[in-house]
């Protein structure tokens, strides 16, 4: 899976941080397809952005539109951002 480096601390706020947990904390499901997500949205902390991220958020059957909607509004916010690998 290809991924891009990002400065994670000028780009995503610590609000938004905080925001991305809170949705990971309401998902309570063992699903390997929503662990795999889980890691990639944990990897964003780390300046970490893997390749498709935005289809998995949008396609997940574990967040609610309003969540998707938030995560996609940072993930946007991070594009311009990403650099190769």
């Amino acid at each position: 899976m290809e991924n891009f480096k990002f400065n994670q601390n000028g780009v995503i706020t610590s609000i938004e941080k905080l925001d991305i947990l809170d949705i990971m904390g309401t998902v309570f499901s063992n699903n390997y397809n929503w662990m795999v997500l889980q890691n990639e949205l944990y990897g964003l902390f780390d300046g970490c952005y893997y390749a498709g991220i935005e289809q998995r958020v949008f396609n997940s059957e574990f967040l609610s539109d309003k969540d998707k909607l938030a995560i996609i509004a940072i993930l946007l916010k991070v594009r311009p951002e990403l650099q190769p690998a």
